[in-house]
Formats: structure tokens, C-alpha cells, sequence
């Protein structure tokens, strides 16, 4: 298992998610895989289950996503974790917008699948997606936090549809900043490496 895909398409489908197109998200998923929420008492088992979920939600939600940090590491050659922490905004129809910092795990795993053709291959699959920091739950909502803004708010805001810049950390982890949260880039180390400097300070 390649380590560093499996973190670039961990980013990837988290900020599919985000864009409102979560079945390649789902998809990933193993048919055995758990699922915790980030409200009080979120929690669905298998894959099918998700799908269902999801597919009989409504919502009028839009989201922005950004400063993603990406790392990931492996005790297995079949198994990675992977942890992606990011600002999130839930923008809501009457114009609210509530800013939450986002942790989550990611476990995948090596599974032997059969494709549409019928033939046996290895693929990628969540074993687990844990969402660390859980918040306050309404009691209307059930997958995505439709009420929300009724129980919290929150100044911070980013632009909703700011461009994404992909940096590299001396620690092997991956950040990608929303480019209005940039001030500015100062080389260091004979301009071997950059120091990032954004609106939340250094980088």
C-alpha cells in the first residue's frame, strides 16, 4: 500500500465531500466499515448503511473548506492511518456561516474485490472513518448539522470558493491552505524550504 496515495486520496475525497459530492467518498468505504459523525451519538456500520443514509438526506448546505493538514502513517504494509485536520464553514440558506477546526481518522486497508467484469483485484477500502471532535447535536438533524447554527456560532468565515495551495511539511505531512489565508512566502534554509505566513500565523 503507497503510503502517500492513500493520503492524496484521503484529501481528495474529503474535499469532494465538501463540494457536495460524497458517493466517491462512500464508495471507499469497506462493506464492513464504522462510520462516527461529528455530532453526540453519530454512528452507522457498513457501507450499505451509509449509502441509505446519505441518499435520504435533504439539505440546503453549502461548505467551505480549508488549511488542510495531511498526515498519515502505517505499522502494516496492508493498512495506513491517515489524520486530516481542517477548517471547515457550514454556510446555511438564511446566510449564517459557523466555522468549526475538524479532526479526522481515516483506517484503510488492502481488500481483494471482484469488479464489474468479475475479476479479483486489490483495492483501497475505509475500514473506519472517526470524527474526533464531536460537537452538540439537534435533535432534527441526522447526518449533515441542517440546524446547527440554532445551537453554536462563530464569527470566522472563509471565502467559500477560495483556491486551494498544496504545500509539503518537513515532517512528510501535507497542508493545503485556502490562497486568501496567505500573507505571504518567505524562503529559509537558502531557499531549500518555505515559510508560509498566513492569517493564523507561521506555517
Amino acid at each position: 500500500m503507497n503510503q502517500q496515495h492513500i493520503a492524496d486520496l484521503s484529501a481528495e475525497l474529503i474535499m469532494k465531500y465538501y463540494d457536495n459530492d460524497y458517493m466517491p467518498f462512500l464508495c471507499a468505504m469497506d462493506d464492513d466499515a464504522m462510520w462516527y459523525g461529528p455530532a453526540e451519538g453519530q454512528f452507522l456500520h457498513g457501507r450499505e448503511n451509509m449509502i441509505e443514509a446519505w441518499r435520504s438526506e435533504e439539505h440546503a448546505l453549502s461548505f467551505s473548506l480549508g488549511n488542510i493538514e495531511v498526515m498519515h502513517t502505517s505499522a502494516h504494509p496492508s493498512f495506513c492511518d491517515v489524520m486530516l485536520s481542517y477548517h471547515i464553514t457550514t454556510h446555511y440558506p438564511d446566510h449564517h456561516d459557523i466555522t468549526l477546526y475538524q479532526r479526522v481518522l481515516l483506517t484503510w486497508c488492502e481488500r481483494m474485490v471482484t469488479d464489474e467484469a468479475g475479476n479479483r483485484e486489490k483495492a483501497s477500502r475505509i475500514l473506519l472513518c472517526h470524527i474526533s471532535n464531536p460537537h452538540s447535536k439537534h435533535e432534527e438533524d441526522t447526518i449533515y448539522p441542517k440546524n446547527f447554527h440554532q445551537i453554536y456560532y462563530s464569527n470566522a468565515s472563509f471565502r467559500q470558493n477560495g483556491d486551494r495551495i498544496h504545500f509539503h511539511g518537513l515532517d512528510r505531512s501535507d497542508y493545503f491552505f485556502l490562497s486568501d489565508t496567505v500573507v505571504y512566502i518567505e524562503a529559509a534554509h537558502e531557499s531549500r524550504h518555505s515559510i508560509l505566513h498566513t492569517v493564523d500565523g507561521e506555517a
